[in-house]
């Protein structure tokens, strides 16, 4: 990034699965930066494997870190930015799965996650444009 004429680069680590303190990441980003121009969501924890037979698959904790982590962070991050991206005229972009869209056999999980946040972001998009928002 600083070869490409990025003045500073900074890193922030975050572990996703701690939905609650997503807005430390956001509040920081601001702190660092003054603003926030863009919500890049990039992230993700992939599953394979069938379902049924598997035991880990249906644990409900591994599930429910699994929808942490691939859809409620989505969620969360986004709800924290968009005061900032709105004041900005910023904007957000998401990086989902084609399994967000064609599911498959192998991923019942990953395919879950990726479903809800293809929904939560075209409705999302559906949202701001009524309410005329800058964010992109």
């Amino acid at each position: 990034a600083l070869t490409a004429g990025a003045k500073r680069v900074e890193t922030l680590s975050f572990d996703f699965s701690n939905v609650e303190s997503s807005g430390d990441v956001v509040a920081k980003a601001v702190e660092l930066f003054g603003k926030l121009d863009y919500l890049v969501l990039n992230h993700g924890a992939m599953v394979l494997g069938h379902l049924i037979g598997n035991d880990k698959h249906q644990d409900p904790e591994f599930i429910s870190r699994i929808l942490r982590i691939n859809a409620l962070s989505f969620y969360e991050l986004t709800f924290k930015a968009l005061p900032y991206l709105e004041a900005s005229k910023g904007h957000i972009f998401v990086t989902s799965s084609t399994n967000g869209e064609v599911p498959t056999s192998y991923s019942n999980i990953y395919t879950t996650t990726k479903h809800a946040v293809n929904g939560f972001f075209y409705s999302l998009q559906q949202e701001l444009l009524a309410r005329q928002s800058p964010v992109g």
